[in-house]
């Protein structure tokens, strides 16, 4: 071998060489990348606090699916603008697959059920001799991606572990245990208050209700069933039926505004009044009652207490129901609490 050949190979080898090492530099810890991408996402995020929850890895490996959404949670409840929805929390509002792959559209529908501003999914997958991790930030009201991460993950003994070859070092299972307030010590104070915070309402429940109230003009009491769906943090819609003791019903479909605990509300449909009536006979004035039955119009306003989906609320309100038809206009006024539920 010649001089000159004997020199290229050496040459072609330390390319090599400083290639592989360049690549495995690049290449960090599960821990290392989970924290990262909890620390880049955190200035993503707009706004004041937030809440979010990291609902989906997509792997072959269960274990390490639940192990990352773990650490990703722990990771971002140390952040003060998140309050932070961790996976059991989720599974008990929406049991969805870990593993599994989760587009943007069903996101933001699991999202807005149950009432996070973001959500955080992703997937982790192999590649030639290292895991590549991947995770997206996306806002559940806009649906815009506010943040993208890719991190190389070194295929250490603790992703051999997660994807269950061989048996567990006691380090190993440490790690891969959920992070809990217990076993991180250290934990600011106000990342474990955040924890606990009640999450705000949720801006895809089902709400039921009953109402009880007093009205004027001898309408006697009312009582009412409702039903609304929320379509936002800011609207619901849905329908309503009512009965008065001294005679009358309605049934409408109604529409709510909220303004944060406050509501302005308008419900549209039929209904029918008992009103007195005056008649002549005689030079003599005589009062009667009849019916009034048509179009039936109910503005009005109430105060949401409470209301979480899985738990109750109580709404004191007022409301004018307006019926017109046959035998002219009439209204009552109606002021009322009610009590509902929702999920």
């Amino acid at each position: 071998m010649t001089i000159k050949k004997l020199f290229t190979v050496v040459l072609t080898a330390a390319a090599l060489a400083l290639g592989t090492q360049a690549a495995h530099a690049q290449q960090v810890p599960l821990g290392d990348a989970i924290r990262w991408t909890a620390g880049a996402f955190t200035t993503s995020a707009q706004g004041g606090e937030r809440q979010i929850a990291v609902l989906a890895i997509q792997s072959d490996y269960a274990r390490m699916s639940n192990h990352i959404i773990d650490e990703m949670a722990f990771a971002l409840t140390g952040r003060s603008r998140f309050t932070v929805m961790n996976r059991t929390h989720v599974a008990a509002e929406l049991p969805i697959d870990t593993t599994a792959r989760i587009d943007q559209s069903r996101a933001q529908s699991v999202g807005r059920f149950i009432g996070a501003q973001y959500v955080i999914v992703g997937e982790i997958s192999p590649l030639a001799g290292f895991f590549r991790l991947r995770t997206q930030l996306i806002d559940v009201e806009s649906g815009v991606i506010r943040g993208t991460q890719t991190v190389d993950v070194r295929n250490d003994s603790l992703v051999a572990y997660l994807r269950g070859v061989g048996a567990a070092t006691p380090a190993q299972a440490a790690a891969a245990a959920p992070a809990t307030p217990a076993a991180q010590p250290a934990r600011p104070p106000q990342a474990q208050q955040a924890q606990r915070a009640p999450r705000q309402r949720n801006t895809r429940a089902n709400w039921f209700s009953g109402e009880i109230a007093g009205t004027t003009g001898g309408g006697g009491a009312a009582l009412s069933l409702l039903y609304e769906n929320n379509l936002s943090d800011f609207f619901s819609m849905g329908g309503a039926a009512f009965v008065m003791t001294g005679g009358g019903f309605g049934l409408s479909m109604s529409s709510r505004l909220f303004m944060g605990p406050v509501y302005l509300e308008l419900g549209l449909g039929v209904g029918s009044m008992r009103v007195r009536q005056t008649q002549w006979i005689g030079g003599w004035p005589v009062q009667t009652m009849v019916r009034n039955t048509g179009f039936l119009m109910s503005p009005g306003a109430g105060l949401r207490l409470g209301g979480r989906a899985g738990g109750f609320f109580g709404t004191p309100f007022v409301r004018v129901p307006i019926v017109v038809g046959s035998n002219g206009v009439n209204s009552r006024f109606v002021p009322g609490i009610g009590f509902g539920g929702a999920w």
